[in-house]
């Protein structure tokens, strides 16, 4: 059975195939297909004003969050901290400031504070110190700061909610301290943590095989034995007893007690809030938004007003106009050196200073002609020592042209202070961690482990020490012998540099070498630093010794990037929001870790002017 379809209509042109049998399937004519090519323009002319309507929306929101705050009269610096604390400003770069939220550093923080200090717009400072993470030689800087404020006529207040000894070491520069009602304070004292993973290693199969110069050079310690020795022990015991008794005798002095009662209230350690304002520890008990109400100003009758406040990174991108306004033909470079010393470019945000790029911003402050002077800002416990080496050849260029201060922050041991040893001059705060003058070199032998995993590794050598710096085997015994050798020679050669930049023969420098740390107030005293004080005293030291007149000020340049509009935008929309991002946090939490172990990284045979051991005080 066949089916014909019907005749076309009346008037109507047969199709060119008729006869085939595609021919006889209707075909829609360009009229008929017409109405579709109208709804497809209108699919893309709907989808157009959607994008149209999403770019206006994104630029005023990035308008409104990403532009210049205003400050106005009567505004308070709200000064908070994070889990992080850095030196300096870190570098955040377009779309990777989506995952870690910006963190308040130290260098950003003085800044503010500085211009605070003079801006008739702020009328104080409200600190909550309970998170502060930096240092204690950054302690005493901001609180040195605070002080000058409170000189200035600014008030400080400091708000409380569970706070330990760093933080109430802070807020104790405040004109008074309040605490939330449900808050804690403990002052528990300081205590300083040595790990030691030589028992660790054992279980895993792995030896750790270290040559060291000097009796003090006890880094590898915590590789190779469960326990500091007795000069690794001394030292610590020392300068721990500095910081714990400069931090008793400053709470003892700002809270009006004597140290031995001061000592009594830390040995009790652990107060509420009505514990602590009975023991006159703090000022008062109260919610932060009544301590808010109670700064807020007054309207007439009319009763509070919200209390106006801006945050130290919004502060700074406020329009400010300084008095004396800045010379801008009159510069001072202060270029920061923060991290482990590593060779080549280092990464932002890595916790890793790299000498090739220490080297470049040292030469283009010596190539900068308006730079008249240049403020090195030390923070480092040191590294490899041919980073150091570069750094401090760089450092001796631009000394041929430019006077150069060292600033030292928390810690310029080891490497750290191979790159400041030949400054003009060299200034740091009391409780710096400094010296530490020696060498080291060490590998991880893995053999133990590689036993324990079944793994077998079979060896075609030529030479007596092709294995060196194997991993499949220790140090024999004429091995060490070489390689002591050649460290002498390296600690002899960092030792004269100390002699030569400290004015100091070579026995002197000696004596006070030998891997020991001091503290910056004893390396006043042997010769290590010149002066005590922090950046700002760098940098009048610096405006000093480049003859820039009394009375101008200089352009301050750092060869870092500003904030731009993005990063403030980024910052607004997603962390001040309050989005987590519990991943990229997760991995920053990791890199930390491991920059904290980072010793690990040292036994691959390199030499290693670094900190003797890894000490926290808290």
């Amino acid at each position: 059975m066949s089916w014909n379809p019907p005749p076309p209509p009346p008037g109507s042109t047969p199709p060119a195939n008729e006869g085939s049998s595609l021919g006889n399937r209707h075909r829609p004519s360009s009229h008929d297909r017409r109405p579709s090519r109208r709804g497809g323009k209108r699919w893309v002319i709907l989808f157009v004003l959607v994008l149209v309507v999403a770019a206006v929306w994104l630029g005023w929101r990035f308008w409104s969050q990403g532009s210049r705050p205003t400050v106005e009269q009567g505004t308070w610096l709200d000064v908070s901290f994070n889990a992080s604390y850095p030196d300096e400003r870190p570098e955040r770069r377009g779309l990777g400031a989506l995952f870690t939220p910006p963190p308040l550093s130290h260098q950003d923080l003085l800044t503010a504070l500085r211009r605070a200090e003079v801006d008739p717009r702020i009328t104080g400072v409200l600190l909550h110190p309970d998170l502060y993470a930096g240092g204690w030689a950054q302690a005493q800087e901001l609180r040195k700061i605070l002080a000058e404020l409170r000189a200035k006529g600014k008030a400080v207040w400091a708000y409380l909610e569970l706070s330990r000894s760093g933080a109430y070491f802070l807020a104790t520069a405040a004109d008074s301290i309040a605490i939330a009602p449900e808050g804690n304070l403990l002052v528990l004292g300081l205590q300083a943590r040595m790990s030691y993973y030589k028992r660790t290693l054992d279980k895993l199969g792995v030896r750790a095989d270290f040559v060291a110069i000097g009796e003090y050079k006890s880094a590898p310690e915590s590789w190779t034995q469960e326990g500091p020795s007795d000069p690794a022990r001394r030292q610590i015991e020392v300068f721990v007893d500095q910081v714990y008794d400069h931090w008793l005798s400053e709470l003892a002095l700002a809270r009006g007690f004597s140290t031995d009662h001061m000592a009594d209230l830390v040995d009790q350690g652990y107060f509420d809030s009505e514990e602590a304002l009975d023991e006159g520890l703090v000022d008062r008990v109260l919610e932060e938004r009544k301590l808010r109400e109670k700064l807020a100003p007054k309207k007439g009758t009319g009763g509070d007003t919200d209390l106006a406040t801006i945050d130290p990174l919004e502060y700074l991108q406020a329009s400010w106009k300084p008095s004396p306004p800045v010379d801008r033909k009159q510069r001072i470079a202060v270029i920061y050196a923060t991290g482990q010393i590593v060779p080549g470019t280092e990464r932002p945000g890595s916790g890793f200073m790299g000498s090739q790029t220490l080297a470049a911003r040292l030469l283009r402050a010596r190539e900068d002609q308006k730079v008249k002077a240049v403020v090195l800002r030390v923070d480092s416990p040191g590294g490899s020592t041919l980073a150091s080496d570069t750094i401090w050849r760089s450092i001796e260029d631009l000394r041929a042209k430019k006077p150069l201060v060292v600033s030292m922050s928390n810690m310029a041991a080891s490497g750290g202070y191979y790159i400041s040893m030949s400054a003009d001059r060299i200034i740091a705060e009391p409780l710096t961690l400094t010296g530490s003058i020696g060498v080291f070199v060490g590998k991880a032998d893995l053999s133990g482990l590689y036993d324990k995993l079944g793994m077998n590794h079979e060896l075609i050598s030529r030479g007596e020490n092709a294995g060196l710096f194997s991993e499949l085997q220790s140090f024999t015994p004429d091995q060490r012998e070489t390689i002591h050798r050649q460290l002498e020679r390296f600690y002899e050669r960092f030792v004269d540099r100390v002699a030569e930049g400290r004015g100091m023969s070579f026995s002197q420098a000696d004596s006070i070498a030998r891997g020991r740390v001091w503290s910056g107030s004893d390396g006043k005293k042997l010769g290590l630093v010149d002066e005590i004080g922090g950046l700002q005293e760098a940098i009048a030291s610096a405006k000093e010794l480049g003859g820039i007149p009394i009375g101008v000020r200089p352009e301050i340049v750092t060869y870092q990037k500003t904030p731009s509009a993005l990063d403030r935008y980024l910052r607004r929309f997603f962390w001040d929001a309050g989005v987590e991002m519990s991943l990229p946090q997760m991995a920053l939490r990791i890199s930390v870790w491991m920059q904290e172990r980072a010793l690990a990284a040292a036994m691959d045979g390199s030499q290693q002017f670094r900190l003797p051991f890894d000490l926290k005080v808290e």
